[in-house]
Parts: structure tokens; sequence; C-alpha cells
């Protein structure tokens, strides 16, 4: 066999191979972050909203700083 030939026999299994890992990669991460609970957040921003969540339970914040802060949080100020 000559190598012109070889080569795109080779490419044809291999460019479909890394495309399929590279999508089940990228799916798996994206998938890990969210915790399917819609788009991912992250670790810093869940845990300031839970702190917000319990300082605004435990009545130390009231409901306008509550929701300024989570809009802030969130992006949305």
């Amino acid at each position: 066999m000559r190598i012109w030939m070889v080569v795109p026999m080779m490419l044809m299994w291999i460019v479909p191979l890394v495309l399929i890992a590279w999508m089940i990669s990228a799916a798996s991460s994206r998938q890990a972050l969210s915790h399917g609970y819609g788009p991912a957040q992250p670790v810093a921003y869940v845990a300031a909203l839970q702190i917000v969540r319990e300082r605004y339970a435990h009545g130390e914040i009231d409901k306008a700083t509550y929701e300024r802060l989570v809009a802030e949080l969130l992006g949305q100020a």
C-alpha cells in the first residue's frame, strides 16, 4: 500500500473518534458543574447565595437587602 492511501483511511477513523470523545467530555463537564439545576454557577456564588439565604432566614437582613444581594450575586443588578 502507498502512504497516500493509508493516511486518508486513518483520518477517516481518528477524526470521528476524537470528535466523539471531545463531545462526551464537554457534556460531562458541563453536567458536573451545573448539578442538574440549570446553568453552571461557580462554587463561590453558590456559597455566597447560601450565606445570604441563611442571614435572611435568621432575620439578620431585611427583605430589601436580601433581594439586592441576590440580584448582585446573580448579575441582575
